[in-house]
């Protein structure tokens, strides 16, 4: 009888520091994601503006792969995504290709919008709310816009002139995808300031389901959250 209690209690404290150290990834996931908006502005119009974004960005893939380590399938499928991004973003520093920003792109806005379903999954499944379960449902919030904020660049690329921009110091390709990082969160939280507006067809249907998503997302997240939150009240 012992034995058996001690084997089961062996097996829940496999499970629960199994979960803890899962929750514990989103907050590292979302300092990474946080930093875009805390550190890169910082840097933006200097040198050292695209080095320090991709560092950031390189933050991301590691946190956001980190999330998934532990479940090979998930893994496989992380890195699948964003080794082709990584490549691409970083081997402009070498080789300049108009190929290498359609990966780029691609590439990322698929990993990140992976990455927001797997741990979008992962809390709507839990049955008790707690710190770090909402430092996850945080960054499946910004997992969305980042996909996003990468989709924008690549239609901007493949079709120019689909976005009308108004911002100083756009001179470059390169300068494209901070723009879109700002352009999805105004879009994701339906503010819509209007210095950046969708011009095309496909740029317009893009930016209405970004907000269309961005509305449900927080609608279902809040209402399964405040229902286990009383669940877990009750129980006690």
């Amino acid at each position: 009888m012992l034995a058996r209690h001690a084997l089961r209690m062996n097996i829940a404290g496999k499970i629960t520091h199994r979960l803890v150290e899962l929750e514990g990834k989103f907050l590292y996931l979302l300092i990474a994601l946080l930093s875009v908006f805390v550190v890169y502005p910082f840097f933006q119009g200097s040198p050292m503006a695209t080095i320090v974004l991709d560092i950031l960005l390189l933050a991301m893939l590691v946190a956001g792969i980190y999330t998934v380590f532990d479940k090979k399938i998930l893994l496989a499928i992380a890195l699948l995504l964003a080794i082709p991004m990584f490549g691409g973003r970083w081997s402009n520093y070498f080789y300049t290709h108009p190929v290498l920003l359609e990966i780029d792109y691609g590439f990322g806005a698929m990993f990140f919008l992976f990455n927001a379903i797997t741990i979008s999954s992962y809390v709507l499944q839990q049955k008790n709310v707690t710190h770090n379960l909402i430092f996850g449902a945080v960054c499946g919030y910004l997992l969305i816009g980042m996909s996003w904020a990468f989709t924008y660049s690549l239609v901007a690329f493949l079709e120019p002139g689909s976005f009308s921009i108004v911002a100083a110091g756009q001179t470059s390709q390169g300068d494209v995808l901070p723009h879109f990082f700002y352009y999805s969160f105004v879009t994701l939280t339906t503010l819509g300031y209007g210095d950046i507006t969708p011009v095309g067809p496909f740029a317009r249907s893009l930016s209405t389901l970004e907000a269309i998503v961005g509305q449900i997302y927080l609608t279902v997240l809040v209402a399964r959250l405040v229902g286990v939150h009383i669940s877990q009240s009750y129980a006690k």
